[in-house]
């Protein structure tokens, strides 16, 4: 097989971290991640799971370290979806195929510590967004539709 053509599988994992304000709203916690090239845009906390950890593990895990929030104030409700996606890794050198596989968890933010988003991995900001915010942006999954088919759960 070419260089070109080979093939990687990783599995990240993640959550949709919300949480009610006093006036009985939901709003979503998004980072802000710039590439590179200083193009931004708003994400999910999430990333790779270790050997030795569990799906909901490696969410829990991800999100502390991301957004800086005390697992101690996160909770984790339940798991809401499994994306896959391919895609060329231009840059990685010879360009693989990563097949990612990424499963999103619904995480209750329940504490008042605000995020210190992890700087290391380029992360420059948070915003708390009202799900009816949420469908203006370009975020993947559509978190807008899993907040309402999880409504009963929040």
């Amino acid at each position: 097989i070419p260089a070109y053509m080979t093939r990687i599988k990783e599995t990240s994992c993640g959550g949709i971290v919300y949480r009610k304000t006093s006036q009985g709203h939901i709003e979503v916690l998004l980072l802000e991640w710039r590439n590179k090239r200083g193009f931004s845009k708003y994400v999910l906390p999430k990333g790779h799971m270790e050997e030795t950890e569990t799906a909901q593990e490696t969410a829990l895990r991800e999100i502390c370290e991301e957004t800086g929030l005390p697992w101690s104030e996160l909770e984790m409700v339940k798991f809401v979806t499994k994306m896959t996606l391919s895609f060329i890794a231009n840059n990685i050198e010879w360009a693989p195929i990563i097949d990612k596989d990424v499963y999103i968890f619904l995480v209750k933010h329940k504490g008042n510590s605000e995020p210190k988003p992890q700087l290391s991995e380029r992360f420059f900001g948070y915003r708390w967004f009202p799900v009816a915010e949420i469908p203006k942006l370009d975020v993947k999954p559509d978190i807008y539709e899993i907040m309402h088919q999880n409504e009963i759960y929040l």
